[in-house]
């Protein structure tokens, strides 16, 4: 497996009795994804995306303990929203409602509730203008 390549949905995943809690939230991530008609992919280790016609979104892992993602959404390839969230469902529901189409205050409203801070952030959420 080349970690430097995204690997887009659908590819070979471990048999049921194999997987955690957090491979299945990863798993129903990509399949909503994908079943929605997007373009799901996994790239490096624990890091997920998925693009639509105008939109994109990429969830990147932070913390060992599976907790800790960052989110970005995009519009047009421009960075509109950027949150470090408190767990995979709540990073991958807001990442797969901006690809929805839902506006960008829905998205924060999505967000505020899985919010971490981080020491070298000066807030919670951006949201890029």
């Amino acid at each position: 497996m080349d970690l430097t390549e995204d690997r887009y949905w659908p590819f070979h995943v471990l048999p049921l009795e194999q997987r955690t809690e957090l491979y299945n939230q990863e798993i129903a991530f990509l399949e909503s994804a994908y079943g929605a008609g997007h373009k799901p992919y996994v790239f490096g280790l624990e890091n997920f995306g998925a693009t639509s016609e105008d939109r994109a979104g990429e969830i990147i892992y932070r913390d060992y303990g599976g907790k800790l993602w960052e989110v970005f959404l995009t519009d047009s390839g421009r960075l509109r929203i950027a949150a470090y969230v408190d767990g995979f469902v709540s990073a991958s529901e807001a990442l797969l409602s901006w690809l929805r189409g839902v506006e960008e205050s829905e998205i924060v409203e999505i967000l505020r509730p899985h919010l971490v801070s981080k020491a070298s952030s000066p807030s919670d959420i951006r949201i890029v203008r």
